[in-house]
């Protein structure tokens, strides 16, 4: 009869097989045969969703085979049957109780990932970390692990700290285990809605899906949540701890596209607003304005309640300045200029007004957006970055020693692009005014500095017009030599120098 019973319970015959099994146990037999009756009378009532009766033939089983070779499988029977009984805290201890009795056996990792996640499905987020916390310490390379490394980035999300969840995404990503997300998915939805086949849920790669051929990691790691592997709750926390780790590696192009994945997909999620800020302040630390731009953009209309600092709103201003846009960035310096009552960026503020207004062509303005900067705080940080800006503006406007003086002030303190910019503008006013001489020794100093740079390349092209015009035309044609020889030098220039030489530098 026994035998009977395991033909109908492989066809699905399942009362039929729990009605011979039953007979078999109200029986006198042997110890061998009544194992087997347990073991196929459980999985049938289980099969007819009889989830009391199948506890009591997998908990039979349990206390008088403990140790069998088929525990394991028979405790993850049971966990299962007590979850559609509502006993969620009962199944967590059956399958964790897996790896206590067999901790070498293949299910022991999946006993402790379903405890953790029977855990998440009660509230009970502490539980549900100390089960994840020993299968990955205890189970390291197995699928399992893998899928509760997403499981605690997820958790530690939910739990409010975010900071902490990207060292598990991070070390799936290195390790490219891309399709934790289809693998969680399976043990998510068999957690939720359970059935027939509940127990045979398996976590070993067979989940997976292809993924896109030459997609970055990141975006790579989001697929499967993108496309069904999610929810309304494991999605948006994976996608936050993804574009946190790519603005950490500053992978901006990832950035973009998962953010505007998250704020489009889930719209709703409440730190959205926050995420998208600070993505947009580290974008600004690392003067990527593109990303600043589109991000503060992004915040701005999906978000409009969400107040912005006045150092916020002064980056937006300068990414739509540096992206060619400088009547909509005028727009949020005047906000700033509105409401900002502590002051603390006024300097920034005027000095991006200098800028914006240099922009749109108002020369007049930006001189004197500069020149109350410096009024107003001279020891700021941008009160020195106005200086060459104003320099120039000076003396466009015909304020040649004003100019000229501002250029010597900063060539005290300057280095890099700046000084040789300021070594080249001083060159080009002292040449102005006839003083070949004086503008040559600045012309070489910054030729000196950097040659092929746009700046060192001007410089060149000064030195030969005033060397020539000194009547030193030896070094005028040194120098020529150099900028032929170079292959970053711009041909308009080599051509200007050359007319100088052959000139006479009459074309100034």
């Amino acid at each position: 009869m026994l035998d009977q019973a395991r033909a109908d319970l492989a066809d699905r015959n399942y009362a039929s097989a729990l009605s011979r099994a039953e007979s078999v146990l109200q029986s006198l037999t042997t110890t061998s045969v009544r194992r087997g009756a347990l073991l196929v009378a459980g999985e049938a009532a289980y099969g007819t969703k009889d989830y009391v009766l199948a506890s009591r033939h997998y908990g039979e089983f349990l206390s008088r085979n403990g140790h069998d070779p088929a525990a394991p499988q028979i405790a993850l029977a049971l966990g299962w049957a007590q979850v559609r009984l509502g006993h969620v805290d009962s199944a967590q201890r059956t399958w964790a109780q897996i790896s206590h009795v067999f901790p070498n056996d293949e299910r022991a990792p999946l006993g402790l990932l379903l405890s953790a996640q029977a855990a998440v499905q009660a509230g009970d987020a502490r539980a549900a970390r100390q089960w994840l916390d020993q299968l990955v310490k205890s189970y390291p390379s197995s699928p399992a692990a893998a899928v509760g490394r997403l499981s605690r980035s997820v958790l530690l999300v939910r739990t409010g700290r975010e900071k902490d969840a990207g060292s598990d995404l991070r070390e799936l990503i290195r390790t490219r285990q891309l399709c934790a997300g289809y693998e969680r998915h399976t043990v998510v939805e068999g957690l939720a809605r359970g059935g027939v086949d509940a127990p045979l849920i398996r976590v070993d790669g067979r989940s997976c899906q292809a993924l896109a051929v030459g997609s970055p990691p990141l975006q790579q790691f989001a697929e499967p949540f993108l496309n069904g592997a999610g929810d309304a709750e494991t999605t948006p926390a994976v996608l936050h701890t993804l574009v946190r780790l790519g603005t950490e590696d500053r992978l901006w192009t990832d950035v973009q596209a998962l953010s505007s994945d998250l704020v489009t997909g889930y719209p709703t999620y409440p730190p959205n607003p926050t995420l998208l800020a600070a993505v947009a302040g580290q974008a600004a630390a690392d003067r990527q304005w593109s990303v600043v731009r589109t991000t503060y953009e992004q915040l701005l209309t999906r978000y409009p309640s969400s107040p912005l600092k006045a150092s916020a709103r002064l980056d937006f201003a300068e990414s739509l300045l540096r992206t060619g846009a400088p009547t909509l960035a005028q727009a949020q310096i005047a906000q700033v200029a509105a409401t900002d009552r502590s002051r603390d960026q006024a300097p920034r503020r005027l000095y991006l007004q200098g800028q914006v207004y240099e922009a749109l062509g108002q020369p007049q303005d930006a001189l004197a957006a500069y020149e109350q900067l410096g009024r107003d705080h001279p020891r700021a940080e941008w009160t020195a970055e106005s200086l060459l800006p104003r320099a120039r503006l000076m003396d466009a406007a015909g304020r040649r020693p004003q100019a000229r003086a501002l250029l010597e002030r900063i060539l005290k303190g300057a280095e890099g692009d700046v000084y040789s910019e300021a070594a080249v503008r001083l060159g080009e006013s002292l040449t102005a005014d006839g003083q070949d001489a004086l503008a040559v020794r600045w012309f070489l100093t910054a030729a000196y500095l950097n040659p092929d740079s746009t700046w060192g390349q001007r410089a060149q092209l000064g030195a030969v017009r005033g060397l020539v015009a000194t009547g030193d035309r030896a070094t005028a044609d040194a120098v020529y030599r150099r900028m032929e020889a170079s292959t970053a030098t711009d041909p308009d220039l080599l051509g200007r120098a050359r007319a100088a030489l052959a000139g006479g530098n009459t074309s100034r």
